[in-house]
C-alpha cells in the first residue's frame, strides 16, 4: 500500500515537472549571448513592423467567441478576493468576515472587474494589454466598500475599529499599486546609466 502510494506521488510529481517550462530544454551561455546582441541592435523600426504585421488569431475569433478565458479569469479574481479579505480579517481580528460574506463579496469584486474587462474588450480590443493590471481598480474599489459597509455597525459603535478598518484598506491598496509602480520604476531604472541610476534609487535607500 505505501509502495502504491510512493508511486503514485511521484507519478504526480513527474506530470507536474513536465509541465512546468523552465524545466524544459536547455540554454547555453552562447544562446544567452546572442540574445543578449539581438536585443541590443534591435531597431524600433522592426519591433514595430512585427507588432504590425504579426498576425493575431485572437482578435479575428474576437472576445466573444473566448467564454472560457472570461471564465477562468473570474474563478481566479474570486479565489484573489478572498485571499485578501481572508488577510484582512488575520490584519484585524475584530473585523474578521464571516464565510458567507466573503464568498459574496468575492463574487461580487471578481464579476464587476470580468464586466469592467469585457466591456473594455467590445470597445477596443482581445485580448486586452495587462488586462490583470486594467481590472485592478474595479475589483480593489468593490473589495473597499464592501468591507467598509460590512464593518460599518462595528466600528460605529466602537471608533477605534475605524483604525483598523484604515490600516487594512492601506494595506490592501499599497499591495495592489505595486504591479502599477514597480515595472515603472524597473523601467526608470534600466534607462538609466551610471551615478544617474545612484541618484534614481537615492529616495528608496534613504527611508
Amino acid at each position: 500500500m505505501v509502495g502504491r502510494h510512493r508511486s503514485a506521488r511521484q507519478r504526480l510529481w513527474e506530470a507536474w515537472i513536465s509541465l512546468q517550462v523552465e524545466y524544459q530544454g536547455s540554454y547555453s551561455m552562447e544562446r544567452i549571448r546572442q540574445l543578449g546582441f539581438y536585443m541590443t541592435g534591435l531597431h524600433n523600426r522592426r519591433i514595430l513592423l512585427a507588432c504590425v504585421l504579426t498576425p493575431m488569431p485572437c482578435l479575428v475569433l474576437s472576445f466573444l467567441q473566448n467564454g472560457v478565458f472570461f471564465a477562468r479569469a473570474w474563478v481566479i479574481l474570486c479565489f484573489m478576493g478572498a485571499s485578501a479579505l481572508v488577510q484582512m480579517g488575520h490584519g484585524a481580528p475584530r473585523l474578521q468576515l464571516t464565510r458567507f460574506q466573503i464568498t459574496w463579496v468575492s463574487i461580487l469584486a471578481a464579476t464587476a472587474s470580468i464586466l469592467f474587462i469585457f466591456g473594455l474588450c467590445a470597445l477596443t480590443v482581445f485580448p486586452l494589454p495587462f488586462g490583470l493590471l486594467i481590472a485592478g481598480p474595479p475589483f480593489v474599489i468593490v473589495i473597499a466598500i464592501c468591507f467598509t459597509n460590512i464593518s460599518g455597525t462595528q466600528w460605529r459603535n466602537d471608533p477605534s475599529t475605524l483604525v483598523d478598518v484604515k490600516r487594512q484598506l492601506v494595506v490592501y491598496n499599497c499591495q495592489t499599486t505595486l504591479p502599477f509602480v514597480y515595472p515603472l520604476y524597473i523601467l526608470g531604472f534600466v534607462s538609466l546609466t551610471g551615478m544617474h541610476q545612484v541618484v534614481f534609487v537615492a529616495p528608496c535607500t534613504c527611508r
